[in-house]
């Protein structure tokens, strides 16, 4: 899933610096929705597969200067888990980013997007909190050159 999301941002940001030389501001819009599979470990390390729906909205605009600026709604749809034991999740999140970075050429850009996703246990089981934190190196070719991220757990 995290992966997915890296991809969509690298693809905006490239689509952003293409326009980068125009003398007047221009916007993309892109509007995904991807599948994904995860398992994950809930309270007391029990693994659960969780599959739903990564939606992406993002904006993204130029400015005259070739600054990009973006705007990100991340949510999920339709997410749904279950454990071995049969017991049974639901998640629904939305997360909203924006991001910015000066239009300077040739230069790398970074960006960080925090996130976070509820995985509800039904009935008497425990909820978990997921934090991920992401961070991305973009150099000024596109090519992601550096990614770090992060998962807090937290049961609830």
């Amino acid at each position: 899933m995290l992966v997915l999301l890296a991809l969509s941002l690298v693809a905006l940001f490239s689509a952003g610096s293409q326009t980068a030389a125009r003398a007047q501001a221009t916007t993309v819009t892109s509007n995904a929705s991807f599948p994904f599979t995860e398992s994950t470990a809930t309270c007391g390390n029990v693994f659960v597969t969780i599959s739903g729906k990564l939606h992406v909205l993002a904006h993204v605009t130029t400015d005259a200067q070739g600054g990009r600026h973006a705007t990100l709604q991340i949510n999920t749809e339709e997410v749904k888990g279950t454990d071995a034991a049969g017991n049974q999740y639901v998640s629904s999140a939305t997360n909203n980013d924006s991001l910015n970075e000066a239009g300077t050429a040739d230069s790398q850009s970074e960006h960080t997007i925090t996130t976070k996703f509820l995985l509800v246990g039904k009935g008497n089981l425990p909820d978990l909190l997921v934090k991920t934190t992401m961070h991305i190196t973009i150099n000024a070719n596109g090519e992601v050159t550096a990614e770090v991220t992060n998962v807090v757990a937290e049961c609830r």
